[in-house]
């Protein structure tokens, strides 16, 4: 299976589920749908999850802290190096979006603002071209052809 992504540095990528990224991010995702079944149904298309693996840790503490939650994941990903989620009802009758979704996400957006998407060390946003990502000095360092990022730091 193949599908177009952006990664967390802003290219577009190929994701082939043959290759060693696409098959860390089904198992993480195939982690998620094991171990909180109702948060991650297994109706949800896994294109609808699409977390920087710095960030891995932080999706699974805010997984668990869903678990009892009155909601479901519609779709969680980065967007503009920020944590985005949506939220869906459970329709159990219990409400939408309760107070315990809102503030596990909360914290975990917060997280995720200071945390490096490409290891998950202290990082900072910056911005690459048009894309704002967050990265810790290293992965700011680096670049795939060897030459210098265009990062400037926010």
């Amino acid at each position: 299976m193949e599908m177009i992504a952006r990664s967390s540095r802003g290219a577009l990528i190929h994701l082939n589920y043959a290759t060693a990224e696409g098959s860390i991010m089904l198992d993480f995702i195939s982690q998620l749908r094991r171990d909180y079944p109702r948060l991650y149904p297994d109706s949800l298309p896994d294109y609808m999850i699409e977390v920087p693996a710095g960030w891995e840790g932080i999706v699974r503490e805010l997984s668990a802290s869903l678990r009892n939650s009155a909601t479901s994941i519609g779709q969680i990903k980065q967007k503009s190096a920020n944590l985005c989620a949506y939220f869906e009802p459970i329709d159990d009758g219990s409400g939408f979006e309760d107070d315990l979704s809102l503030s596990a996400f909360t914290v975990a957006e917060a997280k995720a603002k200071i945390t490096c998407e490409e290891c998950g060390a202290p990082g900072t946003e910056m911005k690459r071209r048009s894309w704002y990502v967050v990265l810790c000095a290293v992965h700011a360092a680096e670049s795939d052809s060897g030459k210098a990022p265009e990062f400037s730091q926010l």
